[in-house]
């Protein structure tokens, strides 16, 4: 067995048990439910947490910061406290300046890898179906089963 499979094997292997590590705890052969922390709020019977009013996230944990007490139909703010509206748009147009051409630069070598591979893969699909036809006797013409894909 060569170096690069054992080594896939291990990482696997690692992978799968780290995963599932946590769900095997069981007790009487029920699964062990974890219990939800709700920060600000409370607790459902499904686990999910209800939050306390101006409150939002999986664990109630992030004020809102609202001005009044409107929502939308959603549940958003119609008006935020001073400095924390569109407090997004401050960190974005941060990390623009940070990266500015840089960014783009690491755009362009994602492209081409995604570009090979799509190229690559699609080079192996017309040679394993010319050779499924090839085993059945058939004469295949690769650029035909290439336009058959494309299609």
């Amino acid at each position: 067995m060569n170096l690069s499979r054992t080594l896939l094997i291990l990482f696997v292997t690692v992978f799968f048990s780290l995963i599932f590590a946590d769900t095997t705890h069981h007790h009487h052969g029920h699964r062990k439910l974890r219990r939800h922390v709700c920060l600000n709020g409370r607790e459902l019977t499904d686990g999910k947490c209800q939050c306390n009013y101006n409150y939002t996230g999986e664990n109630c944990e992030r004020a809102m910061h609202c001005l009044g007490k409107s929502r939308s139909s959603n549940g958003s703010c119609i008006d935020c406290k001073e400095h924390y509206y569109d407090v997004y748009l401050f960190y974005n147009s941060k990390m623009v300046k940070a990266m500015g051409p840089f960014g783009a630069l690491t755009i362009i070598p994602l492209l081409l890898i995604y570009y090979g591979c799509e190229s690559k893969a699609q080079k192996r699909q017309v040679k394993r179906i010319g050779d499924m036809m090839s085993d059945q006797n058939v004469n295949v013409d690769s650029e035909a089963v290439k336009n058959l894909l494309d299609d």
